[in-house]
């Protein structure tokens, strides 16, 4: 499959040279080769230059994080390519823009951390098909971090990345329907509108019976905890 890969990657398809850049960046080829980013970035560089979105957003990465050596640092250049890729209307770039403006690493080169823009991008991503944006508004939404909380949003959010397959959606959807059932209001008492009957005398004063003390009322369960998971950072 690799040589056939090789084979269109020579012949000029970006498609397979991005595949290739993928495949030679990953551990696919253990035991029998190991992963050369140099190579990599390579593979990224002919894609993009073609016009491939997903390479364009590779390359940037690749340039951002100096992956495959130092010489290859440029979050300059990188940056130019993201937002080459974001216009492009790439998911996966609206996707790493929310996780860097989640961070704030970049703040120097005037990509600092901002959480209106990071749930801006998220929805974008989320919007385009991005089963791990959305989940990650889920958890914005549930927790109130980021923005309000919204147990109606999360549930939606959560079908949404269950929908696209995101990993550990099932999980943050079971937790969420949790807090909106903790949250829920007693049912209607279907005696509120009959007269309250008349209590009954109290008990003589010479009476050695004291009435059985009352109860503390039961703490109320407060219902799962959630929190935003922080985004992870395995590709994009």
């Amino acid at each position: 499959k690799e040589g056939r890969l090789v084979k269109m990657a020579l012949n000029g398809d970006p498609v397979a040279s991005h595949g290739l850049g993928i495949i030679l960046s990953s551990d696919l080829l253990r035991p029998l080769a190991e992963p050369d980013p140099g190579l990599a970035a390579r593979h990224f560089s002919v894609a993009a230059n073609a016009g491939y979105l997903p390479a364009v957003l590779h390359l940037a990465r690749v340039k951002m994080k100096g992956i495959g050596g130092l010489d290859l640092l440029d979050v300059t250049g990188g940056l130019v390519l993201l937002e080459r890729a974001l216009q492009g209307g790439l998911p996966g770039a609206h996707w790493y823009a929310g996780r860097l403006r989640y961070e704030g690493e970049y703040e120097t080169n005037g990509y600092g951390k901002d959480t209106a823009k990071t749930v801006e991008h998220f929805q974008q991503a989320a919007a385009r098909g991005h089963g791990r944006a959305a989940l990650q508004l889920a958890a914005f939404h549930a927790s109130g971090s980021t923005v309000p909380l919204n147990l109606n949003l999360a549930l939606q959010r959560a079908k949404q990345a269950v929908e696209l397959q995101a990993l550990g959606a099932e999980e943050i959807l079971n937790k969420i329907r949790l807090a909106k059932a903790s949250e829920a209001s007693p049912l209607p008492d279907p005696y509120a509108s009959q007269p309250t009957p008349p209590l009954p005398p109290p008990p003589p004063e010479s009476s050695s019976f004291a009435p059985p003390p009352v109860a503390p009322p039961m703490p109320r369960d407060p219902g799962p905890t959630l929190t935003p998971p922080a985004p992870p950072f395995d590709g994009l």
